[in-house]
């Protein structure tokens, strides 16, 4: 209990720092107080080799080079998803009707071909996964074929789909997109997404999560669904899925759920020894389980899960207590988890789910 509570101390003492400013500087080397300022926000995180590429709140995208130890803002505004499509870092950028996806070349990103006109609605979400991108919005879905032209399609989503889409994954026949929601301490749940329709239902989502009805809420084996934070294809279960998720506010829950079809059940779950409640404050503390904040697959082979506390790896199923103290390039704090994959402490989920500092996962 006592290696527990300093770990989580640690993810919340690294990043008492001031909210950043509304905008980074322009493209170049970050000063150092300007990076201790912008990266309590970040939310997105892709690994290329010995580049770890990190996008604010506030739409700036950082260039981390973990070889030498340096930080570079490469666009200062405007980027609002960042994923990695067929191997390669990708990115939305710009505003509103201009908004372009582009890919990086290993020298600079490289516009794709363009839909021609969003419509009244312009993406601002990557599904990640698919060979060709595949992007949403709150009303549409966009799918790239081969040739490059794209199809569009109007959304038909249930109630009660608010919330952070914290995560995506596209299936491996392209037909659906799956789609994470985080609602803090009102749940979360995993949208299906069928991208020749645009109907949407819920695969799995928390009983606290709109209509109480027993028809839409589908807990894992009783355990309520909580914020979804990172969606595999499963390896050891072809046709199903792995979802991380989690709940870090005052107490802890969470697991690995493992979805083939309509059946969710748990893969995975951590019991751990919360530490004590403050004083005057009951029902906090005691057991629970560990959040899982991050999921990913590894081109090295099996996966990668994080939560507050310790890195889970498969093949092998090791559980290793996150390294501390933190890595600290340009400001951004970050651990080395193993060969391609990478951990950034983050405060992004803090004003939107009530966790604190969380670990985003990065895997190559």
């Amino acid at each position: 209990m006592i290696r527990l509570a300093l770990t989580l101390l640690a993810f919340t003492a690294a990043l008492q720092a001031p909210r950043p400013m509304a905008a980074l500087p322009a493209a170049g080397q970050a000063a150092a107080a300007e990076a201790a300022d912008a990266i309590v926000d970040i939310h997105r995180v892709a690994l290329d080799h010995d580049d770890l590429w990190a996008l604010s709140e506030g739409g700036a995208l950082s260039r981390i080079d973990l070889a030498g130890r340096t930080r570079t803002v490469v666009i200062s505004a405007d980027v609002t998803d960042l994923r990695k499509v067929g191997g390669r870092v990708t990115i939305l950028y710009g505003a509103g009707k201009a908004r372009r996806l582009a890919a990086w070349d290993g020298q600079r990103f490289v516009d794709g071909p363009p839909p021609g006109n969003w419509g009244d609605d312009a993406p601002w979400m990557i599904v990640s996964g698919g060979p060709t991108p595949v992007l949403l919005s709150a009303t549409r879905a966009w799918k790239q074929r081969p040739d490059g032209r794209w199809l569009s399609v109007r959304l038909q989503l249930p109630q009660s789909t608010g919330g952070m889409w914290t995560s995506s994954l596209v299936s491996t026949d392209g037909r659906l997109a799956y789609i994470g929601v985080d609602r803090g301490e009102w749940g979360g749940g995993l949208l299906r997404i069928s991208l020749a329709t645009g109907k949407g239902e819920w695969a799995g989502r928390s009983c606290l999560t709109g209509n109480l009805d027993a028809d839409n809420c589908k807990p894992a084996q009783g355990a309520l669904f909580e914020g979804v934070h990172g969606i595999i294809a499963d390896p050891d279960h072809p046709g199903c899925l792995l979802a991380a998720m989690g709940l870090s506010h005052m107490m802890s829950s969470g697991a690995l759920v493992r979805l083939c079809g309509d059946r969710p059940v748990i893969a995975l779950r951590h019991k751990v020894e919360l530490p004590p409640p403050p004083p005057g404050y009951q029902n906090v503390g005691g057991d629970g389980d560990e959040a899982f904040f991050g999921l990913a697959a590894s081109s090295h082979g099996g996966w990668w899960a994080v939560t507050q506390m310790a890195a889970y790896h498969e093949p092998g199923g090791a559980r290793v207590l996150m390294p501390t103290p933190f890595d600290n390039i340009g400001g951004v704090r970050l651990g080395r988890l193993g060969p391609g994959a990478v951990f950034v402490v983050t405060m992004s989920r803090a004003h939107k789910s009530l966790a604190g500092a969380t670990p985003l996962l990065a895997v190559d």
